[in-house]
């Protein structure tokens, strides 16, 4: 819970300290920098958190276990055997 609270507040905070248009190496150049690198963060972490990474799964929706790390399901075996 505190990751989250960090990189919204982070976020916020970068967010609101840039200026793009100031002289200041901080305002115009480190503080846009952090703000894309908590915005990506926060982009993956909810990617993560809501489940759209979907890696259990192989490509036609089949999984028995072994299809990961094999590559082939037990259905492909049965094709092969000829039945």
């Amino acid at each position: 819970m505190f990751s989250w609270i960090f990189i919204v507040f982070a976020l916020w905070a970068s967010w609101f300290l840039t200026d793009i248009h100031s002289e200041s190496t901080m305002e115009n150049t480190i503080f846009p920098l952090l703000m894309l690198v908590f915005a990506i963060n926060l982009l993956l972490k909810c990617i993560y958190f809501f489940g759209f990474s979907r890696s259990d799964t192989t490509a036609d929706g089949y999984n028995d276990g072994n299809e990961v790390l094999s590559g082939y399901s037990e259905r492909d075996n049965v094709n092969r055997d000829g039945d």
